[in-house]
Formats: structure tokens, sequence, C-alpha cells
């Protein structure tokens, strides 16, 4: 991390690589839901999110355990910016957005500084949402080109290492039983476990874009579950219920 971002040198990400932080194994400490306010802080003009990445300390090794962690996601946005010289934005619709043909206008929200935040806060349209979905289907293509290497999106959407596994991956709020998570996790992508082709990408509330290969589907969801977030534990997250869900859709969708 640091070879792109020197002044990430001195913090908990010194001795992360970028596929440790891909991966959410970066080992620093992070709970999803006492933490991120600190994210919606710096959003709020007070501070930035890269004070909020510098100030991450460490809880395990890097590359040993995963953790859901929207500071790793912002440190990957952080190494895009310095190693392309573009924000997301620009990134992103240079490289994305003109050559999938997004219909719609898109937004990122950004802090003080003007840096999205990599690990939420982009509106896009459903339709365009599918687009980026199938582009990942077909293995970085659209129509007859290349857009992001195949080899890229392979990798990036199947568990490449042990901590990333379907079974090895557990909700750890402070104070409370872990919960097994019904998946397995790639490049930022989640694979379901139990499946084989299957990835989604999810936001909060039960957005999803689920990606179904062998039976060439792909589904995009952006209703919201309205208890989200508001018990302690995995459980009311309803992330099983929807791979169900989603799987019923691809199955009856191949067969129409």
């Amino acid at each position: 991390m640091v070879d792109y971002v020197p002044s990430l040198r001195g913090s908990a990400y010194e001795h992360v690589s970028l596929r440790d932080v891909l991966e959410m194994s970066s080992g620093c400490r992070w709970y999803e839901d006492d933490d991120i306010p600190r994210m919606g802080l710096a959003m709020s003009y007070e501070g930035t999110q890269a004070d909020v990445v510098r100030s991450a300390t460490r809880h395990y090794e890097p590359g040993t355990a995963w953790q859901y962690n929207s500071c790793d996601t912002h440190a990957a946005g952080m190494v895009l910016t310095a190693a392309t010289g573009s924000t997301i934005t620009e990134f992103m619709d240079e490289r994305l957005c003109s050559p999938l043909g997004f219909e719609d206008p898109s937004y990122w929200l950004v802090d003080g500084e003007g840096m999205e935040m990599a690990g939420g806060g982009l509106c896009i349209t459903a339709r365009d949402l599918a687009k980026f979905g199938e582009l990942f289907r077909l293995h970085g293509r659209c129509g007859s080109t290349q857009v992001i290497p195949a080899e890229w999106v392979d990798a990036s959407t199947k568990p490449g290492r042990s901590q990333v596994e379907p079974g090895s991956l557990f909700d750890r709020p402070p104070g409370e039983e872990p919960v097994l998570l019904p998946y397995g996790y790639g490049y930022q992508w989640w694979v379901p476990e139990g499946g084989a082709g299957e990835f989604e990408a999810i936001g909060i509330y039960n957005q999803f874009i689920h990606v179904d290969r062998p039976r060439g589907v792909v589904v995009v969801k952006l209703s919201a579950n309205r208890s989200y977030g508001i018990a302690p534990g995995a459980d009311q997250k309803r992330q099983a219920e929807h791979v169900h869900f989603f799987r019923a859709i691809a199955d009856a969708a191949s067969r129409a």
C-alpha cells in the first residue's frame, strides 16, 4: 500500500498488500456498525476519509483473517487515485461508464477534500448497474471490446485464499458471538456458498447485483430492507434469504 500511498507509512496499513485490502483481510481493527459513523463525520466535512484510514490500528496479521471493513475499500480508492492521477469518478467514467454506455447520470458522495466515498455513496440506476453486472458475467467483455482483463475478472469473483473461502467469513460485533456468513469473498465481490459461478455486489439495506454465470442471468435489486442494521447480529440482514430468492429467479429465467 505504501508503495502507492506514502502517507500510509507508520499506519496499520504500512505492511498491508493491495490484495489484502481487496479481500478485506488487511488486519486493521474495524467494526462496521460502530466505526462507519467516523466515515460519516468525514463526509460532513469533519476531517477526511483519508484521516480515518491513517488512524486505523492493527487487529490481525495482514492476510490471515477476513473482517468486513469499509476502511479497506477506501484505502483501495486511495491507491487508485495515486496510481492513475485521476479521481475515482474520472477513472470510472472513462473506463466503465462510457464503454458500457451508461444511460443515466450517476452520482458519488465526496468528502471535504473532494474524495469519493469509495466504500459507498454511489448512486446509479438499476439498468446501468445491470450493465456492470453483465460486464462481469461476460468475463470483462462488452460487445467486441475487452473492457476489463478477463484474468482480473476471474480472480476477483472467486475466493483466492483460505481466509476468504466460504465457511471462513464471520460477522464479529464487539461483545457478541461471531455469526457465520453464507459467503466467501473475492476482490470486493461476495461469493455465495453452495454455488458455482455466482457472485454478488451487496450494498447496505439489501441492494444487490447478483451474477449467475451458469444460468446466464444478472439480477439487480435496489429496494430497501427497513429492519437492516436495527438489531445486533447478522440474521436480520437477510443475506442468505436473498441468495435463495435470486437463485429462484435465475432458475426460472434460464428455463423460460
